[in-house]
């Protein structure tokens, strides 16, 4: 599995700008996240999220809360809460670095993420990845971890992708009915509330059972 992160303004033929330079083709983006294997995230411009129906800033705050707690909470735990220290967590998933952890908490309280900030989010959120690639006309190679391309250096480097595209012949309004219901800002505070009164819970009991964020009953006794 490859996770690719897009831009838009300048990046993808929704909105070129400049006529001068190749750009991603929209049908493209939509192919590799509905036709694939791969994850496709959106971290410029959040009108990609609904031209290609792709996750954006929002649900990967939300990721970062359903695997390791609320980041505002996470902040708010600091001892020092100008300090960013690293995020101590009872889970084999390694948490993002404090910088990104003080972003998605300042996210949340109305804030906004910085481009390098999500792409090293996505990182941490999917750990095993083939490999990750970031498409943007603005220069990113320097966040560690990612294959950066311009707008047509991707193109030229995916140009394998023209012809599968045309195969696909992707019906996106089917896609977008089919799009499934992300958990509701309730739901999400009540998988945050657990994860942080489970820090207080024997191991015995952690063991037993499994927070299950798209269910109505976020929590399940753990089938042995």
């Amino acid at each position: 599995m490859i996770v690719f992160s897009f831009d838009r303004d300048s990046t993808v033929d929704v909105n070129p700008i400049d006529s001068s330079q190749s750009v991603v083709p929209l049908d493209w983006i939509q192919y590799l996240a509905h036709e694939t294997d791969h994850v496709v995230w959106a971290h410029g411009n959040q009108d990609l999220k609904r031209e290609a129906v792709i996750p954006g800033k929002q649900e990967l705050v939300d990721a970062y809360t359903e695997r390791w707690g609320s980041p505002v909470a996470h902040v708010n735990d600091r001892r020092y809460k100008h300090m960013e220290t690293q995020l101590e967590v009872e889970s084999d998933n390694q948490p993002p670095d404090p910088d990104v952890t003080t972003a998605a908490a300042e996210y949340l309280k109305g804030g906004d993420l910085h481009k390098h900030q999500i792409l090293r989010l996505l990182r941490s959120i999917y750990p095993d990845a083939e490999k990750y690639v970031c498409v943007d006309n603005q220069y990113l190679g320097y966040v560690d971890g990612w294959e950066y391309h311009l707008p047509h250096g991707f193109v030229e480097e995916y140009a394998s992708l023209a012809a599968d595209v045309e195969a696909a012949d992707i019906d996106m309004d089917a896609v977008q009915q089919s799009r499934p219901s992300a958990p509701t800002t309730k739901r999400r505070r009540s998988v945050a509330l657990l994860r942080q009164l489970g820090r207080y819970v024997p191991q015995s009991v952690k063991e037993m059972v499994d927070i299950t964020p798209d269910n109505r009953i976020p929590i399940r006794l753990r089938r042995k």
